[in-house]
């Protein structure tokens, strides 16, 4: 299969998306990203009480700074 990275993460992510059937009744550009989905993790988990370092280590963002950009988009 090759090494994995940030784009073929997304690649792989929205290939099985549209393989699944799961968002069918939408047209391709509006269909939700790997980083849209996990972008609304973050906002629910923000919003049930979890600590920034849970949520930071759940959803990946190595730095706060990479948090923050992400979370901002929310």
């Amino acid at each position: 299969m090759g090494e994995w990275s940030p784009a073929r993460l997304t690649r792989e992510f929205s290939h099985v998306r549209d393989e699944c059937g799961a968002c069918d009744d939408l047209d391709p550009a509006p269909r939700p990203t790997f980083h849209e989905i996990r972008s609304l993790g973050v906002h629910l988990y923000e919003k049930a009480g979890f600590s920034r370092e849970y949520i930071m280590a759940l959803s990946g963002y190595a730095t706060e700074a990479m948090f923050e950009r992400y979370r901002k988009d929310t």
